[in-house]
């Protein structure tokens, strides 16, 4: 019995260092895996939400949860609706290999923004304890300081309950097929 309340104290313990003590978004300007820059004021600029991931690669739960983050991220729209999903790696300071390594065995095939090394985001967030994951509304405002704990379906209740929707990663084929499926009535009716 001691150790399961000893053990129910060390994880609570853990999340509460997890949070972070801001409340107002700090700016950064980064470089993802695939060559994007990211500007966190410019994506609040635009009007959209941004949830960010702040882990390390050879963190357990970071594992466990990078799909269940990747899901989430193509089930809002991959970036393209309402919402801005960020992945922040502090650890593999100068090695990019590391990164590409967790991406491609724990993010299950999605292209999530992933920023590899770092660390001054980190700290910018006096981020204690991995995964910790906030969300930023277009004010700029961190409004949740820890989502915890994480996984897919709290990912969702989440942002819906901030009246985000779920949206198609692909919105232009949608509308591409919808422009062809009206072409091709015409086409039927007067070919």
């Amino acid at each position: 019995m001691k150790k399961i309340i000893l053990s129910l104290v060390l994880i609570l313990g853990l999340n509460i260092q997890a949070q972070t003590s801001l409340t107002q978004a700090v700016n950064f300007t980064e470089t993802d895996l695939y060559g994007n820059t990211i500007d966190l004021f410019s994506i609040l600029d635009e009007g959209k939400w941004v949830i960010i991931n702040f882990g390390a690669y050879w963190c357990s739960p970071c594992q466990s949860i990078a799909s269940d983050f990747g899901q989430a991220f193509e089930e809002f729209g991959c970036n393209t609706g309402d919402i801005v999903f960020i992945e922040v790696e502090a650890s593999a300071q100068d090695d990019e290999s590391l990164c590409w390594d967790f991406v491609n065995t724990y993010g299950g095939g999605h292209d999530v923004p992933y920023l590899c090394g770092a660390s001054n985001v980190n700290n910018m967030y006096n981020i204690g304890a991995f995964p910790t994951n906030i969300l930023i509304n277009p004010e700029g405002e961190i409004v949740l300081q820890d989502i915890w704990p994480v996984d897919y379906g709290l990912y969702v209740l989440t942002l819906e309950e901030y009246g985000i929707e779920p949206q198609n990663c692909n919105t232009t084929n949608i509308e591409e097929n919808i422009i062809n499926e009206k072409n091709n009535i015409i086409f039927d009716i007067f070919g």
